[in-house]
This record gives C-alpha cells, sequence and structure tokens, in this order.
C-alpha cells in the first residue's frame, strides 16, 4: 500500500508525544479480546528506565509506566497524571495530581508515590539521570501535590525530563524489591494502562489491560512483545501475519513493505541523526582547512540515498530536521541564511585541503560501528575524490559505544548516529559540547551562548544563542552534519495508529484496531 508520510513534527526514541484525551471510560475502538503482537529489534533489558534506556526497552516501558505529563509533537505540555502545574519562578515546579489513579495492586496513586519515583531516577546510578541534572529534589507538599525544585533553569526540563523519563511507580513496591526492580522476577508497580504477565530479557514479554485504569481503556486485551533481529525475517512475520507491527523496520525494506497489501507504512520525520565528528586536538584535525575539505567532499544526499533508501533529509546543522523546523521554520532559512552550509562541491575541497597541512593528501584510519557500515563506504569514496584514503575498522556497537563514551582519549574521526528526545535543538548542543563531545571543540562563542540557553526561556534569547553557537560551528568544524532520518511505522492491517510520531511516552494509546 503507498507508503503515508506525516507532515506534522514527529519525535523518535527516548521522546516525548501528543497526549490523549484524560477521560475515564471504554475507547470505541478497543475490543474483549485484541491481541496486539508487537516485534522488537532486541529484547527489553529492564522494566525499569534507571537500569535500561534503550529504545526498545523504552517502547516495552511506557506500555506500563506513566509520566507526569506529555509533550505534544509540536512541543506543548499537557497533563497526565498531574491535572495541572504552576511555576512559582523558572526554577519551581508545583505539580498538581489527578485523584482517580490507581496503581495495578488497586492502591491510590500518591504525592508521595510521585516525590520517590522523580528522586529515584534523578540519583546518580540512575541510567536516565543526566536528564535530571538541574533538578534539587521533589517532594511531597500536599495530599496530592509534589513540589519539584531546580538548582538552575533548564527548558528540557518538562518536555524531556519529566514528561520522557520521569516514569512513576509505587514506592512501598520499589523498595520491597529493591535492586531486583524491573527485573523478570519482581516485574514492576505502576499505573499505566497495561501491567506485566511475564517478562523475559532473552524471550516475549507479555503486557495485559489493566481494567482499573484511569483514562481511556487501550485498543488490545494482551500486547505481546516479541524479538526479531533479522530484518528479512521481520519483513516475511509482518506480511504473513504472524506479528501486528513494529517500529523497528528496516527503511532499506521502505519500498517492499509499501508494496504488500498486507500492510500498512507510515513515513514520519525522526529525532536520529547522523554526523561526523573530528578530533581538533589533535593532528590531522587539529587543521581547520582539512576539517573543511573534508565537510565539502562529501555527499549527504548520497547518503540519504545508500543508507536510508532516500527517506531522510541532508542536515544543513547539528540539530534534526523536526529540532530545526520547530524553532526557525518549515524551510529553516532563518538558521540555514546564517551559516555556512557545506554541500557536496569537490573543486571547493581540493582547495581547502591545498590550504591545509596535507595538500597532497593523506591517509586516515577510523573505526565504525558495524552498523554504518554503508555510511562510512560511501564517506570512503567521496574522500578518494580528494586524494584522502580513508581504511576503516568495523567493530559491534557495544565497543563502538564504549570507545566513544571515553572522550577524554583521542577519538581522530568518528561517524556518529544519535537519537534525542525533544524539539529543542538545545539539547542536541548540549550534548555535542558535553557528555558526547567526542570532537574535543570548545570556544568563547559556544560557552557564552551555552550559558544563555541554560539560563533563560525566553524564545527570542535562545534562537540567537542557537544561531550563533551553529556559525561558529560552521566556520570551524568539529562536526559535520549528514543527515537526519525518518522512522518507518509498519502495521497489519487489522490495526491503525492515531497521528504517527515514532514511539513516545503515550504510542500505546495511538494503537487502534482498524475500523
Amino acid at each position: 500500500m503507498p507508503a503515508r508520510r506525516a507532515s506534522a513534527i514527529a519525535a523518535v526514541g527516548i521522546v516525548a508525544a501528543l497526549a490523549l484525551s484524560s477521560c475515564s471510560g471504554s475507547s470505541p475502538e478497543s475490543t474483549a479480546d485484541a491481541e496486539l503482537t508487537w516485534a522488537l529489534v532486541s529484547a527489553p533489558q529492564s522494566l525499569d528506565n534507571t537500569k535500561a534506556i534503550s529504545a526498545v526497552s523504552y517502547t516495552v516501558q511506557a506500555a506500563m509506566l506513566e509520566t507526569l505529563v506529555h509533550a505534544s509533537r509540536t512541543g506543548e505540555i499537557e497533563p497526565w497524571l498531574a491535572e495541572s502545574w504552576t511555576t512559582p519562578d523558572d526554577t519551581t515546579y508545583v505539580f498538581t495530581l489527578r485523584d482517580d489513579v490507581t496503581f495495578w495492586n488497586g492502591d491510590p496513586l500518591t504525592a508521595e508515590d510521585v516525590a520517590f519515583s522523580l528522586n529515584r531516577v534523578a540519583e546518580d546510578t540512575s541510567l536516565t539521570s543526566y536528564n535530571f541534572t538541574a533538578m534539587e529534589e521533589a517532594t511531597a507538599t500536599g495530599d496530592n501535590e509534589v513540589t519539584v525544585t531546580l538548582n538552575t533553569v533548564d527548558p528540557l526540563f518538562l518536555p524531556v525530563a519529566i514528561a520522557s523519563n520521569g516514569f512513576i511507580v509505587q514506592q512501598a513496591f520499589a523498595e520491597d524489591a529493591g535492586e531486583g526492580l524491573g527485573d523478570p522476577d519482581a516485574l514492576t508497580m505502576a499505573t499505566g494502562p497495561y501491567q506485566p504477565e511475564s517478562y523475559s530479557k532473552t524471550g516475549d514479554t507479555v503486557l495485559t489491560r489493566y481494567d482499573g485504569y484511569w483514562g481511556e481503556a487501550p485498543a488490545a486485551d494482551t500486547v505481546t512483545f516479541t524479538t526479531i533481529t533479522d530484518a528479512e525475517t521481520m519483513r516475511i512475520a509482518l506480511t504473513q501475519g504472524q506479528i501486528d507491527g513494529t517500529f523497528e523496520a528496516s527503511l532499506s525494506d521502505a519500498e517492499r513493505y509499501e508494496s504488500s497489501d498486507a500492510v500498512t507504512t507510515t513515513l514520519a520525520p525522526g529525532l536520529g541523526m547522523e554526523y561526523l565528528s573530528l578530533d581538533v586536538r589533535e593532528a590531522p584535525f587539529d587543521d581547520v582547512h582539512l576539517r573543511k575539505a573534508i565537510a565539502y567532499a562529501v555527499s549527504k544526499d548520497d547518503l540519504v540515498t545508500a543508507q536510508l533508501k532516500g527517506n531522510g533529509d541532508p542536515a544543513d546543522a547539528i540539530m534534526t530536521r523536526p529540532q530545526l523546523v520547530a524553532m526557525f521554520g518549515e524551510d529553516g532559512a532563518e538558521l540555514t541564511d546564517e551559516i555556512e552550509v557545506y554541500d557536496n562541491d569537490v573543486d571547493a575541497a581540493k582547495k581547502e585541503l591545498a590550504q591545509s597541512a596535507y595538500p597532497d593528501g593523506l591517509a586516515i584510519d577510523a573505526t565504525f560501528a558495524e552498523y554504518d557500515s554503508v555510511v562510512f563506504q560511501v564517506l570512503q569514496a567521496d574522500l578518494a575524490e580528494i586524494g584522502i584514503t580513508l581504511n576503516g575498522t568495523s567493530v559491534s556497537a557495544e565497543q563502538f559505544y564504549d570507545e566513544t563514551g571515553q572522550i577524554d582519549q583521542p577519538q581522530g574521526l568518528r561517524l556518529i548516529y544519535t537519537g534525542y528526545g525533544s524539539l529543542d535543538p538545545w539539547e542536541t548542543l548540549r550534548n555535542v559540547f558535553t557528555d558526547s563531545n567526542t570532537a574535543g571543540y570548545t570556544s568563547t562563542v559556544a560557552d557564552e551562548n551555552l550559558g544563555i540557553l541554560s539560563s533563560t526561556l525566553d524564545e527570542a534569547e535562545r534562537k540567537a544563542a542557537i544561531v550563533a553557537i551553529s556559525q561558529d560551528l560552521a566556520e570551524n568544524v568539529p562536526y559535520i552534519p549528514l543527515y537526519t532520518e525518518d522512522k518507518l511505522l509498519v502495521l497489519g492491517n487489522d490495526w491503525a495508529y492515531e497521528d504517527f510520531a515514532p514511539r513516545g511516552a503515550d504510542w500505546i494509546h495511538r494503537v487502534t484496531v482498524a475500523p
């Protein structure tokens, strides 16, 4: 069937998504015995997001666990477990909780449960604590009131920390489970539309509908998450009706899915992007002319074609297309007209190389993640055109992540694929200048404007700061943006999906029985 491309902004990975109506009652699309089977590329490693934050783990967690608020696909913050909130100042949030929410065991949700949960995900041992670095403390300040204080302004606190990662669990259950919370034996205790019947780190995970759920009843009575690692096996399973849906279908198979009458496909802009990192701290990438030569040599259009089969966009700045559009409009011209955009230009690349310390070319050794083999091959061919020999070693994703996580060590040339959780470009820029600064790049311009971004909520000031940082990055080229990718949803014909936004905290509510 023809693919449907969502025209509005979409979020991906660990992300915020559009909250649905909070009214209670049964959904007209739900049935008493509908069974949904959802494919993942790997099994979730924990039902607890302090222990597992991968995209597949999040997909399962978000079907069960809930947050105080949701962020819409256009960035508005909307109520969920919190019916309202106030901000007495820029570093204080006071949440008023719904009074009709219960855990799966029937116990009511309390302010103490919420405060406990938020403090827990913010602990240093939590894998999602990096989203909560600005949080000082969450405190129960009333029967249905929780006050959260920050140590600094954080524009991402509501849309990323609270809306996407602030999952609420029952304090008593969590304390009793201890380190076992989220494991196959202990499971978890939360308020969501589904509760775990069984969970395996190597096999299927089965959820059943919680009949006491405060909101609209979800469509399926049971949801089974099954792991299929091979793209062709997944395609066959989907088109033969063995599974009902997935976010994990390969973009390279998009046309084959679209040609099948057994499934419906939908594409939406994603919050994942690929960029090239060049470590400026040592030769040869301490030479800005070499960095510019590489930037001009790369054919981003070829990368989108080869890696994504056209299902994505060349990137002009270090931010995803949804982030660019959210802040700078559909064409992004408010930003791209202000910065150097490196389109494929072999002549310009050769001129820059001639001004570098390597006018006759050079050989570069690089290590890349195995999933980036196609990207590396395109890059290798592009650089060969200007006299640069790129030699590569493919390693596992785990080894690559371990190496790139050691940013105090030389990084050389790195192909980086990453995903973000909001429509705010600051999340991306903050990332590449802090924990993921594989280029080792710093500048006065960046420091000053990152300070502005971390201390004000004024839209005009934030936009100006992002333009200034983007200009600095384009001039000095520690990072070369390559592309942002679309996300592909594949569904069997028995199911539908409302207003596709990849994953998101409310994704399970969007799955409905097809009319």
